[in-house]
């Protein structure tokens, strides 16, 4: 078996007093050590394996990591392939990462059973937040967000802890946090949360914000992701979860 590497640092004083344990499968040896060494250096505890052979192996001999961060283009079983397998027998949530822009292969590492899906360009910040977002779901399994009549206005349900109310243009981060939007926010936001974890085509979004379809408008999303970002983060101290997929548009990956 390849030798597997351990990075373990002792949690901070915000964490619990068992830190949170990470699996991470990456056939490169530099993004495993590098995401492995970020995630303990904010408190996690990490273990990492290069393939997902070696997964199974440490996974039959023991090991029962809370998450685990699979690359989808690994050597022998795929990231996807690996996935399927382990939902036989394993409920361990399970963050997948890959370099293709395929929307496709978005869909399909969610629909084998992931929870989340990013690519591997994504800032090892935004790969943090999604993993405390889905330990959020782990840590309370009953938690669901309100329907439309419970909470008095027509809400858009984006996960557990991500809630978009169309009533008042407002987006509400997990803490409880309330960010009020534009229209053209509120727009572009909308088809990105109903569909949260799919990629969602730029000529859509432009559609969803009431705007012509045109290769400006288009390219002005970008410059409205970058704002929006920064204006949520700026209010609340939350990242928002979400994410470029090359050739495809934008994916909101909030869970």
């Amino acid at each position: 078996m390849p030798p597997v590497e351990n990075v373990e640092h002792p949690p901070t004083g915000t964490e619990a007093s068992v830190p949170t344990h990470v699996l991470v499968v990456d056939d490169d040896a530099g993004l495993r050590a590098d995401l492995a060494e970020f995630l303990g250096d904010r408190g996690f505890r990490c273990d990492a394996a290069d393939s997902a052979e070696t997964m199974r192996a440490m996974l039959d001999g023991g090991l029962r990591p809370d998450v685990i961060v699979l690359d989808v283009m690994l050597p022998g079983q795929t990231g996807l392939d690996a996935v399927r397998v382990l939902r036989e027998s394993s409920d361990v949530s399970v963050l997948m990462l890959t370099c293709l822009g395929d929307g496709e292969h978005h869909l399909a590492g969610l629909r084998s059973g992931a929870d989340a899906f990013l690519p591997k360009s994504s800032s090892l910040e935004l790969i943090e937040a999604t993993l405390r977002s889905i330990l959020r779901r782990i840590s309370d399994p009953q938690a669901k967000p309100p329907s439309p009549k419970e909470a008095g206005s027509p809400r858009v349900p984006s996960s557990r802890s991500w809630t978009l109310d169309q009533g008042t243009w407002t987006l509400e981060t997990p803490e409880g946090r309330q960010v009020p939007l534009t229209m053209a926010e509120r727009g572009f936001l909308t088809p990105l949360i109903e569909q949260r974890g799919a990629p969602i085509d730029r000529s859509s979004l432009v559609k969803a914000m009431s705007k012509p379809d045109t290769e400006t408008n288009r390219r002005n999303l970008d410059t409205l992701a970058r704002r929006l970002r920064r204006k949520v983060e700026s209010e609340t101290g939350t990242p928002l979860p979400l994410a470029s997929v090359y050739g495809e548009g934008y994916v909101f990956t909030g869970a």
